[in-house]
């Protein structure tokens, strides 16, 4: 049985940390990224099953899932996730950490 494709959707400034995250998201083979920096606008409206943020999400666009990084800079530190009504606050240290919490709240199916 194929699993289905998780689609993950990337508004991540500065654009580097978002190229960075991407290219570990790609080697998961289930994933399907799409970043806001190398996308039509208009392409990227639409629902996701998760969302990495530095800042909210674009307008047009839904997650199941809202990972909102600690700030603009891309440093560590307290981040969220919203998932449905529950947001928890959570440390963020790097790519991986993101990794992990992609996995935690928005597993493959």
């Amino acid at each position: 049985m194929d699993r289905r494709r998780r689609r993950i959707v990337l508004a991540v400034e500065p654009v580097v940390l978002e190229g960075a995250l991407a290219r570990l998201l790609l080697e998961a083979r289930d994933i399907e990224v799409v970043q806001l920096s190398r996308a039509d606008p208009n392409a990227v409206r639409g629902g996701y099953d998760a969302a990495v943020v530095s800042d909210r999400l674009p307008v047009g666009v839904r997650a199941d899932v809202v990972i909102t990084l600690p700030d603009t800079r891309g440093s560590g530190g307290i981040g969220t996730v919203l998932s449905g009504d529950l947001m928890d606050e959570v440390t963020i240290g790097g790519a991986e950490r993101i990794m992990e919490l992609i996995e935690q709240y928005s597993p493959a199916s």
